[in-house]
């Protein structure tokens, strides 16, 4: 205990002297830090910590990740030790660009798929194969990550856990989108939001949500992306985790990049700009990073590289920030591009190659494509023939090596043309028929686009009208059920009118009185409370006042109204007029039957 003590005051030491300005996140965690009193409670604390830190300083994050598994160990809860490994690969998987970063993401899920198989741990097993299956995306590798989500399904499937079925799903959805099996791609996302609507956890539909904006995104239908951004944006407000809040700025910034899509640089900048104020609200500067590269993105795309320009000179923040996080390369990459644009050359390729270090040694090969890309169109543009073809083919290498055929397409067109500028024609010839090839292949995927987006929409009206049906069956159901009580309750009170003109015990009276009146007045609370549901919308302190005030009226009303009829009943108690009316009628018949 003196060991961990003496860790967590080096840590807040080391946390004081990196962050500029404490937020109210990190300080709310150091105070859960700082008040745990279990094993799993700092487990968790450091966990968010080192998420928090990822964004921040590297080591600072490594540090507090690996005190976290050490607490882990110290506990010898295998679940837990099954979790430090798990938030320590999430916390790298989150700049899974950086090969270094890649590999320790790996290198952790892959330990705790071992220690969930030493333990026999159903649920960590699945859990680890799915975020194996969202790490090797990032590279990408779609042969891997098919194999893995499965080997999670199939584990998902033992634990009968309906979130991870959920999340399982999602995860089986982005793999076909990554293997252009669209539709089966669809179709699972359509099967993880109906799993998460009939769970109702806010953050598991926000999930499904975003899987969903992205997919509509790759089909170039950006306005149905939007739709589903803004109603996963709407539902932050409903999760009850204090840090969750945090997400806003992201989610806005991806409404903004959507806008910027669909070329609405406007309604774009909008949403960039109230990232930025959110992200400022919150007192969170690594969040306003995206925000603000985003903007510089939109001034790019609406092809103004000069506003670009002055933007990012202007911009000491996201310089300090870069600097002091080693992501020096990712400014350098964007002065590329940008003077690129304004065609200042030399620049451009001064940039360039201070950014290339990194990306040819510490970057995915998607990532690396894009360089190699950039780096080609520059130079092609500068007239530096001979470099921009060994630009163009190294990039040509990495789209052969992930299998994309739309990047093989861009490379051998431009290819093509650099090799007529040489006139090396057989070259040229060569990469004409390679782009011819891939052209024709990606104008029948596009045809296949054209069909699928038929296809979205048929399964959207089909699954509607599956959710119509199942919605009127049970709405059936429970109008049977409800006329079942309303013939129950007339059935009591018509037993109790009887029973009061005949000489009935008046213990007995009462018992079936009772039972009416508990009857009767249970359901008008039960009528009321479902009516009232488009008032309250389930919120507690609403729901709560209401059933206050009703039972301030009903309870009163309850007592007295029983009090008086029963009072009547079995002061009556005895053969009336109508009692004797009915005894007669009865014998009557009777004697008839038996002459």
């Amino acid at each position: 205990m003196r060991k961990c003590f003496l860790a967590l005051a080096v840590l807040f030491t080391c946390i004081a002297a990196n962050a500029q300005r404490l937020n109210p996140a990190i300080e709310s965690l150091q105070r859960k830090l700082t008040n745990a009193r279990t094993a799993k409670e700092r487990v968790k604390a450091l966990g968010d910590l080192s998420k928090v830190f990822i964004n921040q300083n590297f080591h600072l994050s490594d540090s507090v990740g690996r005190l976290m598994i050490q607490e882990a160990e110290l506990s010898r809860d295998r679940e837990l030790m099954a979790e430090a490994l798990l938030v320590n690969g999430e916390r790298n998987s989150f700049f899974a660009g950086r090969r270094e970063n890649f590999d320790k993401a790996v290198n952790y899920y892959e330990s705790a798929l071992e220690l969930s198989r030493q333990n026999k741990l159903n649920r960590y097993i699945a859990r680890s194969y799915l975020a194996l299956s969202a790490v090797y995306r990032v590279l990408p590798d779609a042969d891997k990550a098919f194999a893995y989500v499965n080997e999670a399904i199939s584990y998902v499937d033992i634990t009968g856990d309906d979130s991870l079925s959920t999340i399982a799903h999602i995860e089986l959805g982005n793999v076909y989108g990554l293997k252009r099996q669209k539709l089966l791609s669809f179709r699972n996302y359509l099967t993880s939001m109906r799993k998460a609507e009939e769970i109702g956890d806010p953050k598991l539909k926000r999930t499904c949500y975003n899987a969903l904006s992205n997919f509509y995104t790759s089909i170039d239908e950006h306005d149905k992306a939007i739709d589903f951004l803004t109603r996963s944006l709407r539902l932050i407000d409903e999760v009850t985790d204090s840090g969750y809040i945090y997400q806003k700025p992201i989610a806005l910034n991806s409404i903004g990049t959507l806008y910027g899509l669909k070329k609405n640089y406007e309604m774009a900048n909008y949403f960039l700009q109230e990232s930025l104020r959110v992200s400022d609200s919150l007192g969170y500067d690594p969040l306003k990073i995206p925000a603000y590269l985003a903007i510089l993105n939109n001034y790019l795309l609406s092809g103004k590289p000069q506003v670009a320009l002055d933007y990012l000179n202007k911009n000491e923040e996201v310089k300090a920030y870069t600097a002091r996080f080693g992501l020096a390369y990712q400014l350098d990459y964007a002065y590329g591009y940008i003077y690129t644009d304004m065609g200042r050359f030399d620049s451009a390729r001064y940039y360039y190659t201070k950014a290339a270090p990194f990306y040819e040694s510490n970057s995915t090969e998607a990532t690396k494509y894009v360089f190699y890309y950039q780096v080609g169109r520059m130079l092609k543009l500068a007239g530096s023939v001979n470099e921009a073809i060994a630009s163009f083919q190294k990039a040509e290498q990495v789209a052969y090596s992930v299998a994309d055929p739309e990047r093989v397409k861009l490379t051998a067109k431009e290819l093509d043309t650099l090799f007529q500028l040489t006139n090396d024609y057989k070259s040229s010839r060569r990469y004409a028929a390679i782009y011819y090839q891939y052209k024709d292949s990606i104008e029948k995927l596009g045809k296949e686009k054209d069909l699928l987006q038929e296809e979205t929409a048929d399964e959207q009206l089909r699954l509607a009208s599956r959710l119509k049906q199942e919605r009127e069956a049970k709405q059936r159901k429970n109008n049977i059920q409800y006329s079942a009580i309303t013939i129950g309750i007339a059935a009591l009170l018509v037993i109790m009118v009887v029973l009061g003109m005949f000489k009935v015990s008046a213990g007995f009276i009462k018992a079936v009185g009772f039972f009416f009146f508990i009857m009767l007045f249970e359901f008008i609370f039960l009528v009321f409370k479902k009516k009232i549901y488009s008032v309250t919308n389930g919120e507690p302190l609403k729901d709560l006042a209401f059933m206050i005030g009703l039972a301030a009226v009903l309870v009163p009303l309850h007592h007295w109204v029983e009090h008086k009829v029963l009072h009547y009943l079995t002061s009556h108690n005895r053969l009336t007029a109508a009692g004797h009316h009915l005894k007669k009628k009865f014998l009557r018949r009777s004697k008839t039957t038996e002459g």
